[in-house]
């Protein structure tokens, strides 16, 4: 007996560690502003990296063949990576460590009931923070002028594209038809890393819906989405909310509508034209590459590829990055194991895939754990469960 409570306490610790260094390594890499933290570095995020990894391993997650093979695949594609040496060692272990924590999270989830529900309750929690952020961002910046810095987010960071730095985040003033309007960011770097994350959280509130009583939550997303001004976004919720408005022939005309004519009116404020040009670069670049590189890809800020044009663009799109940097078997991989966390809802898999050609969020912590928690509320088992456990959660790992 003393045993079995020795065995279930310790399980209980390695599970509160383990989501305290996953969100803690989410929240100080790439693309929130933490990450430039003074005392945050390249080494820092790798040993949070590693302890999440390690307590992964003794969570003990069952595995099935499947699951021991898709896992076998991100290591050959690793050691590959490292014999094929187009990439820096530090590139190298950066991309596969979120791919291999992931991994390793989606096993622990699949076989552990208060995983999923500290998951959900953390998840839900920080994104009330970050959407209510948002909007008194949105507010504070566009109806005052308080320097509100706290933190002193501008001196850490690049101050370009007239950036506004606050306490509650980071803004930037765009100028449309004459008019001065203020996007927030929330804690993201960039519009549209902030209205990925969004639109995470509108997926996971369509996904509880009955079952979910924080209609209020679903809201504060949406509208902290809207306030980015991310042409994506809007089009991600064209299809989302279409869908939850099939029936309704009114509410989907009028919704088509509204995002037929944000996109006739404000395409020329967006980064078309840009990304169109770096579109043309990219495609360039591949019809020039080798059988070899096609497969394995060119490798990042390799000393031995042509890849000038494409730095000196700077091509952001994830589909393109991932054929550029690794290569046909870096894509193929990445899709079979955004699938796997998408329970065969295609829905989301599109929405995914829409923003994968918008930005290289499949490199970021914070979205492969925000997947995982749609994974978690889009399971076939009984949802009531796990949506009252929240109310019976203390509060969840963020001090």
């Amino acid at each position: 007996m003393v045993i079995v409570l020795s065995t279930k306490k310790g399980q209980y610790w390695i599970n509160r560690l383990l989501f305290a260094f996953l969100f803690a390594t989410a929240f100080l890499s790439p693309p929130l502003i933490f990450q430039h933290l003074q005392l945050v570095d390249d080494a820092v995020r790798i040993s949070l990296s590693f302890c999440a990894i390690l307590l992964c391993i003794l969570s003990h997650p069952k595995l099935r063949r499947s699951d021991i093979l898709v896992f076998s695949c991100a290591l050959f594609l690793l050691v590959v990576e490292v014999i094929w040496d187009r990439s820096r060692m530090s590139n190298i272990l950066s991309f596969y460590a979120v791919i291999i924590l992931s991994l390793l999270l989606f096993y622990v989830l699949k076989n552990s009931k208060s995983c999923r529900e500290i998951i959900l309750a953390s998840w839900i929690r920080i994104a009330y923070i970050l959407s209510i952020t948002a909007i008194a961002l949105s507010l504070l910046h566009n109806f005052t002028s308080l320097d509100t810095d706290f933190f002193q987010f501008s001196r850490n960071n690049v101050a370009l594209y007239n950036y506004r730095y606050s306490f509650l985040g980071v803004t930037q003033n765009k100028n449309i038809f004459d008019f001065d309007v203020t996007r927030a960011y929330s804690y993201f770097v960039e519009a549209q890393y902030a209205g990925f994350y969004f639109t995470i959280n509108v997926m996971i509130a369509i996904a509880l819906n009955r079952k979910f009583k924080h209609r209020v939550w679903m809201v504060l997303n949406l509208l902290a989405g809207m306030l980015t001004f991310s042409t994506t976004f809007f089009i991600s919720m064209a299809m989302l909310l279409s869908l939850k408005f099939r029936s309704k022939i009114i509410y989907f005309s009028l919704l088509a509508a509204i995002i037929i004519s944000f996109g006739s009116l404000f395409v020329k404020y967006t980064s078309y034209d840009e990304r169109v040009l770096r579109l043309v670069i990219a495609i360039e670049l591949l019809s020039r590459s080798s059988p070899s590189e096609l497969l394995l890809g060119h490798g990042v800020e390799s000393p031995t590829a042509d890849t000038s044009d494409i730095a000196d663009v700077g091509v952001n799109a994830g589909v393109l990055i991932l054929l550029v940097e690794r290569g046909i078997l870096g894509l193929l991989f990445s899709m079979t194991v955004m699938t796997l966390l998408m329970n065969k809802n295609y829905l989301n898999l599109s929405v995914c895939w829409i923003w994968l050609l918008a930005l290289n969020w499949n490199i970021n912590y914070i979205y492969w754990i925000g997947l995982l928690v749609l994974w978690v509320v889009s399971r076939k088992e009984s949802l009531r469960s796990e949506s009252l456990g929240i109310k019976r959660l203390t509060p969840a790992l963020i001090t």
